[in-house]
């Protein structure tokens, strides 16, 4: 069989240079049916992807020279019987064009991460690849790097809030991990739902189904269970009992109260919105029920004091509840 004729055939498809990458794709499916049907292809479209593989090159366009080195080791690997360095310029052009219009200087330049933004007061929806869904709150950045047969790992950078629904993806026998990066940790799950904020300081990390491994940049690392919080502060990471569904429940736009203790309350507004809570002693005993926007701190404070006859001050970050006839100051 003619060589030449061979790698001309799979080079000029468009789906190789998405095969050789190990993406997943209607047309890598149907070259990988092409290959099925043609055997003969199979040996010399796995020497390509492997010289490929091997290639590192520092700029986003290939020179001339790369051009020729690149061709030279197809030319040797595939046992081509015409010397490289007997082809005409105008073959040389020929060759750069080819890679051009393949898609390979696409396939050698290192893909970017992808970031997304929120301004104050919007959400954004995300739906990765791998059918992860992710909610970006207000005010937040989230980065998502690259991913690819030879770097099947998924991994995100988040500064700010984010809900996370992560499916389970398997290469091979192994699961493959999804890992949130934060100034202070690294969660580490495979395939669960859980919220990250890192707006206040230290990372957050509620677990509301499936479990996640957090590591603080330092010395702990522990395994979370549903219903629980872990506060990654410095080395260290402290574990206590929640209710996911509140912490969540920006998602929707809503903040969700479904029979919350005020202690409760209390720890979500510090650590929610950076507000400091004092109240009576008698409300540590009560319960609270509403649904209030996502945000709308007047209105929750407007709903508690209705429903307990009290009064409320704020000033700057500090909020009382108090008697209605008692000055808090």
């Amino acid at each position: 069989m003619n060589k030449d004729l061979t790698l001309q055939e799979i080079l000029s498809n468009p789906a190789f240079a998405e095969w050789a990458k190990g993406a997943d794709s209607t047309r890598v499916n149907e070259f990988n049916k092409m290959l099925e049907q043609r055997p003969e292809l199979l040996d010399t479209a796995l020497e390509v992807r492997q010289i490929l593989d091997g290639l590192e090159f520092q700029s986003e366009e290939l020179t001339t020279q790369q051009i020729q080195a690149l061709w030279a080791t197809i030319d040797a690997r595939t046992n081509r019987k015409h010397r490289i360095l007997s082809m005409p310029a105008y073959r040389w052009a020929a060759v750069f064009l080819l890679a051009a219009a393949l898609g390979l200087l696409y396939f050698l330049t290192p893909e970017r991460p992808v970031q997304y933004t929120t301004l104050k007061g919007e959400t954004l929806q995300i739906e990765l690849a791998d059918g992860s869904s992710i909610t970006l709150n207000q005010e937040s950045t989230l980065e998502v790097s690259p991913t690819s047969r030879q770097r099947p790992k998924r991994e995100i950078h988040l500064r700010g809030e984010a809900f996370f629904e992560i499916s389970s993806l398997v290469s091979g026998k192994e699961k493959v991990p999804f890992l949130v990066h934060t100034d202070q940790a690294v969660i580490q799950v495979t395939g669960t739902a859980f919220n990250v904020n890192t707006r206040r300081k230290g990372t957050r990390v509620v677990l509301q189904e499936g479990a996640v491994q957090v590591h603080a940049r330092g010395q702990d690392t522990i395994t979370m269970e549903p219903g629980q919080m872990a506060t990654v502060s410095g080395h260290h990471i402290h574990i206590q009992a929640v209710n996911p569904q509140l912490y969540a429940s920006w998602v929707g736009g809503k903040w969700v109260f479904q029979n919350q203790s005020f202690q409760d309350i209390s720890r979500f507004l510090s650590q929610q919105e950076g507000l400091h809570l004092t109240m009576p002693d008698s409300l540590y005993a009560k319960h609270f029920t509403a649904t209030v926007p996502a945000g709308n701190v007047g209105l929750l404070l407007s709903l508690i004091s209705e429903t307990f006859d009290l009064g409320f001050t704020q000033e700057n970050d500090s909020i009382w509840l108090h008697g209605k006839a008692h000055d808090p100051l």
